[in-house]
């Protein structure tokens, strides 16, 4: 199971949850660039498509909205998703709300977030005389299954309440306990006031049911379930004293914490000597937090032994005293695999900068960053961005969005098809300390990191392809015409309107190339004419069929072949022994004969008849003579019409067979008038027969 490892802000021991089953309701961050006003809402991809195309304004697909990422569709057809490397929202009783992290104390007495989608909740304390010997709940986060707890060993304060911090103040001599709420999770550790006047030593319990500790490489812990799968990740801990670099405000002097594990209790001894070191700048502070993050980054830096996956910050550049800091984040893209990236913007909120100078930062593809990434960090594969941008140093260039165009980046992993991609940042001179730069990581309280990608879908291969008008002889299609259409049966996942695009091929030479049909909508059938001097009779040629939406093309086509031939077979013969064409009577009516029908050539599909004018009847033949039965109704002479059709569907000219039926006997038959005429003047009266005169 993978390891989503927390934040440790400055000092620590970093704790870093991951549940077992499914994590509880997701948790939002405050995007960049939020839901504005102007934007609308629609609750499923259809109709915000239809609404942006009406409104000519970008719509929210309501239906797409998760945690981390909110789905635009725009006026032009294509979507945008914003992709944050926090939580943006998360779900309470069946909606999205977004995340509040400050604190404020619940009706139960403990102290809770206005709105968190991992359930997180710190202890209340006790007051007067309620404070009793005994541990105390200091964070707890997750629910049920997913639940882990964090303990101090002894009675907690009523802690003092300030936006996402809890401070419990003198938890031991010259200490407070300070716990700060993340988006994610929480960040606690110890602020040593003084220098303590005798060995210091403190106790964290933990809670977690069905998990074990066992010792981790690096010097930290790891709690596993029965199945030996990572639940909770502690580094191993350091401490920092409260030195500043006066221009990179990094905190220079730090220090190992040693860390044992005794059953379920991690206990901590900061290092003697740097405590009562002159040189110790009080504060001094000792940092563990408690996470269940998703998408995961961290930075690595020289100097830094431990994990800080779960740091609110993300560092890059020489901070001026010799360490080099780079940033990883790990984003979730299943959403743009096999997409046409049309813009792609990273967005990183810059609190800190060594000047308002610019300097150059770069956006590389990189290997995944984990728990266990140190200096100098996974591996930098090629760099596709880089960016000047720079904020977080005063009026000159106050606190910021700096920005990277990271287009190309993206569609390198959509072309990979990689559903969780990695990202390396660093400064373009690790040598230069004016190039050293700070931003908000995925777990800060606000302004996390967010891609904003803008794509389009390629239109799918189409369903199906052929030629019209068409007919199909044994499972090859011909066409009768030099100037047929030719169809196709197109889709786009993106639901709006898709064309077809045909190229011709007799052999393997290239005879019609981009030939468009007309858009329709999606699931629709789209047709091209094909302009007369191309085609000729006699060939076969093959159809490459794609799918196209005026801007992006299937990246697949459909193969169909056809053949040609626009000539006209010749007139069939007709012949027969029982009611002869010779001008004699014969046979009689009722009296079946035998007819045989012969094609004059082989360019025959069928051979078609009918006998006066009655249905007529179309057989399958070669070129091989057809054999008829056929019974005159009544005596007199009859027309047998016969013709043959070829494979393309061609008719040739109608043999007009007659014969004569009977005895030759007087015969006649009033024509006219009809029957049941009345009329007061004269009536013309018609006579047919046979044998009179």
């Amino acid at each position: 199971m993978p390891v989503i490892s927390p934040r440790a802000l400055a000092v620590g021991l970093a704790l870093l949850l991951l549940p077992l089953t499914a994590p509880a309701s997701p948790a939002a961050a405050e995007p960049p660039a939020a839901e504005s006003p102007a934007d609308g809402v629609a609750p499923d991809e259809p109709s915000a498509r239809l609404s942006a195309r009406l409104t000519g304004r970008r719509v929210e697909v309501a239906d797409a909205r998760t945690e981390t990422t909110t789905t635009y569709a725009n006026p032009d057809g294509t979507l945008t998703v914003d992709s944050f490397a926090g939580p943006v929202r998360f779900r309470r009783d069946g909606a999205w709300v977004p995340v509040d992290i400050a604190l404020t104390r619940a009706p139960s007495g403990e102290i809770v977030t206005r709105g968190h989608g991992r359930g997180l909740r710190l202890g209340g304390g006790r007051t007067g005389l309620a404070r009793q010997a005994g541990p105390s709940d200091l964070i707890t986060i997750g629910e049920g299954a997913t639940k882990v707890t964090m303990q101090w060993k002894d009675v907690l304060p009523a802690p003092r309440l300030s936006g996402e911090t809890a401070t419990y103040p003198d938890v031991m001599p010259g200490a407070d306990l300070v716990v700060t709420a993340t988006r994610t999770g929480a960040e606690q550790f110890l602020l040593l006031k003084s220098r303590p006047a005798a060995p210091l030593t403190y106790t964290l319990r933990l809670k977690a049911a069905g998990l074990e500790p066992r010792r981790s490489a690096g010097g930290g812990v790891e709690l596993v379930d029965a199945k030996g799968r990572i639940a909770v990740t502690i580094p191993a801990p350091v401490m920092w004293d409260a030195t500043k670099h006066p221009v990179s405000g990094e905190h220079l002097r730090r220090a190992p914490v040693d860390m044992k594990v005794s059953g379920r209790d991690l206990v901590l001894t900061p290092d003697p000597a740097f405590l009562n070191d002159p040189a110790t700048a009080y504060p001094v502070t000792v940092d563990p937090s408690l996470n269940l993050g998703q998408v995961f980054d961290t930075f690595v830096q020289q100097g830094y032994g431990t994990d800080q996956s779960g740091a609110t910050e993300l560092k890059i550049g020489n901070n001026g005293s010799g360490q080099v800091a780079r940033s990883f984040i790990t984003w979730k893209t299943p959403g743009t695999v096999g997409k046409k990236i049309l813009s792609a913007t990273l967005k990183l909120w810059n609190y800190h900068s060594w000047s308002c100078d610019a300097r150059s930062w770069e956006v590389w593809t990189a290997n995944r960053a984990t728990t266990a990434s140190r200096w100098p960090g996974p591996a930098l594969v090629t760099k596709y961005a880089s960016s000047s941008q720079t904020k977080g140093h005063g009026r000159g260039c106050a606190d910021g969005w700096v920005t990277a165009n990271v287009t190309s980046l993206v569609q390198h992993w959509a072309n990979e098809g990689y559903k969780e991609s990695g990202m390396g940042l660093r400064a373009a001179s690790e040598s230069d300390e004016y190039a050293w730069k700070r931003f908000n990581s995925g777990n800060a309280s606000s302004h996390v990191p967010v891609i904003s990608v803008t794509y389009n879908s390629y239109p799918s291969t189409p369903v199906s392809t052929w030629v019209s008008p068409y007919t199909d002889y044994s499972g090859t299609r011909w066409t009768n015409t030099l100037t047929p259409q030719l169809r196709n049966h197109v889709r786009d996942p993106d639901g709006g309107n898709v064309r077809g695009l045909f190229d011709v091929y007799a052999g393997s030479t290239l005879v019609i190339d981009n030939l468009f049909g007309g858009y329709v909508p999606s699931n629709g059938f789209s047709g091209g004419n094909v302009p007369a001097g191309k085609l000729a009779s006699g060939k076969t040629y093959t159809i490459r069929s794609w799918a196209n939406d005026g801007s992006l093309t299937s990246a697949a086509y459909q193969s169909a072949t056809f053949s040609v031939d626009t000539a006209k077979p010749p007139a069939p013969r007709v012949a027969s022994p029982d009611y002869p064409n010779d001008g004699g009577w014969h046979g009689d009516a009722g009296k079946a004969g035998t007819f045989t029908l012969t094609p004059a050539s082989t360019d025959t599909g069928w051979i078609a008849y009918k006998l006066g004018s009655g249905a007529t009847t179309k057989v399958l033949t070669t070129g091989a003579a057809v054999t008829a039965k056929l019974t005159p109704a009544a005596t007199g002479a009859h027309t047998l019409s016969v013709h043959t059709i070829d494979k393309a569907g061609n008719a040739s000219p109608v043999t007009a067979y007659t014969f004569n039926v009977g005895s030759g006997a007087g015969v006649a038959v009033l024509a006219a008038p009809a029957d049941g005429l009345r009329s007061p003047g004269r009536v013309p009266l018609a006579v047919t027969g046979t044998g009179f005169t």
